[in-house]
Parts: structure tokens; C-alpha cells; sequence
């Protein structure tokens, strides 16, 4: 089978190979397609001229040609009627030249070969493609001509150049400064939140008897216990506790109104 590319040695770019008779291709699509790769890389455009089909449905012989192979045909005109005042419209219709430019496959065995190919044109061709390296490359060679001619060079350490130094270093202070004040502002905030934990967590109690205590939170209100006074009987000898919120009754867990007392 026949190599689809072949290396260009300027650009390292690879080109579809040119044909040339004898080469083959596993089918007629691969054949076309190879064609078309060929003509859009030299520039032209490539039609089907004609595909002869046989019996099991395959192709036996076919001739792609250059998109100006042929001629033109002329329109007739009806003399009979009166000139128009509008301008005919011009249609987007390609000028063809008689271009022999082609390449023609035939079936044979199972696969297809190029038993002719012609490669010159009697018109002139596009440029060859550029491919995107070139593109880029050349975009930005333009870009760097376009800004030596309008940004003047530089020379030595500029006014502007200092003011935009100081500029950045009070940025930059002034960056320092926000962080340190924030990590300031988080660090305060912390520690009321645990001020205030510690406050919703301690309570006031008050003797009630002899091992009777009653409890109240010094902030007014203890999360879920919320504002309520709970009793509570202390055997601090027998260290036994007993409050009327019955944690330890229904959890197991002594509750915080009995921790202040076992602490």
C-alpha cells in the first residue's frame, strides 16, 4: 500500500505523497481521499469525473480531476424577450479551463491502483497551505515588528519605572497589613467564641439545704437546658449526685449541672 505523507525538509511538516502509477489503496474511498489530501495541499480543489460500478456493487474504474478540468457550458438566451432594466445577478460559478490535471484508479484484485496520473494545471494554483506552526509563527513575528515600531526602547531606570516601584512596595505593605489584621480579628473572635462557651457552660448554685443545691446558668440560658432551674442532691463523702435534669438516669452521662460540684 501506498505511504499517505511524505516529510517536507523545510518545516518538518509532513505533505501527502504525490501520486504516481502503480500506487494502490485498500478501496475507492481511501483512493479519493488520498487525491483530495494531495490537491489541498498544492492547492486546488478535485470533483469526481465519473465511477463505474459493476455487478457486486463495487467500483471498477475511476477519474477524480481538477475542479477547472472541462468547460463551461454556455446558456441559451431567449432573443424573444425585451432586454432587462435589473442587473443580472452573478453567480458563484467556477471558470473552467480545460484542466487535464487528474489521477485515474482501477480494480485490481482487491485492491485499487493509479494507472494514470497528471499533474500539471494550465492555471495558476493556490499557495500551499500554511500549517498552524507557520501561522503562529508568523503572527508573532508580526506582533514583535509592530511593537518595535511603536513602543519606544527604554533606557536606564525611568521616572515612571520608579513610581510604579514605590507603587508596588505600598501595595504590598498594605497587603501585609489587611493579613495581619484579619489573622488579628479571626484570633479575637476565637477567643470570645470560647469565652462565651465557658460562660454558657457555668452556673450559679445556691445552697437549698443540707445536701440540696440549686443550679442556674450565668449567662440565662444553657443551650438545650435553656433558662430553667434544676435541684440537685450532693453526697460529696459518698459521691453521689442526683439531678432533677435525669442525664445520668437516661444516658448514663453525668450532666453538667452535677460536673461543677464533682470538679
Amino acid at each position: 500500500m501506498a505511504d499517505d505523507v511524505e516529510s517536507n525538509g523545510d518545516d518538518g511538516i509532513s505533505a501527502p505523497k504525490k501520486p504516481a502509477v502503480g500506487m494502490r489503496f485498500d478501496n475507492i474511498e481511501a483512493a479519493k481521499q488520498h487525491y483530495v489530501d494531495y490537491a489541498r495541499w498544492n492547492g486546488f480543489g478535485v470533483r469526481i469525473d465519473y465511477q463505474r460500478p459493476i455487478k457486486s456493487g463495487e467500483t471498477s474504474r475511476a477519474q477524480f480531476v481538477c475542479y477547472k478540468a472541462g468547460k463551461n457550458k454556455k446558456g441559451k438566451e431567449d432573443t424573444q424577450l425585451p432586454e432587462s432594466v435589473v442587473p443580472k445577478r452573478k453567480r458563484n460559478i467556477t471558470e473552467r479551463t480545460g484542466c487535464q490535471a487528474r489521477m485515474k484508479v482501477k480494480l485490481d484484485g482487491a485492491t485499487y491502483i493509479v494507472e494514470h496520473f497528471e499533474e500539471e494545471h494550465n492555471h495558476h494554483v493556490l499557495k500551499k497551505i500554511q500549517s498552524r506552526q507557520e501561522r503562529i509563527l508568523g503572527a508573532e513575528r508580526q506582533a514583535e515588528a509592530e511593537t518595535a515600531l511603536t513602543v519606544p526602547r527604554k533606557c536606564g531606570f525611568s521616572l515612571i519605572e520608579e513610581q510604579a516601584g514605590s507603587a508596588r512596595g505600598f501595595i504590598n505593605r498594605m497587603q501585609t497589613s489587611m493579613l495581619h489584621e484579619a489573622n488579628r480579628i479571626r484570633a479575637s473572635r476565637s477567643i470570645g467564641f470560647q469565652e462565651e462557651l465557658q460562660m454558657t457552660s457555668s452556673y450559679h448554685s445556691m445552697r437549698t439545704g443540707v445536701n440540696t443545691y440549686e443550679t442556674m446558668s450565668m449567662t440565662g440560658n444553657s443551650g438545650q437546658y435553656g433558662s430553667r432551674t434544676y435541684k440537685l442532691a450532693v453526697d460529696m463523702e459518698a459521691d453521689m449526685y442526683s439531678c432533677e435534669c435525669c442525664k445520668f438516669d437516661r444516658d448514663g452521662i453525668m450532666c453538667c449541672h452535677s460536673e461543677s460540684y464533682a470538679a
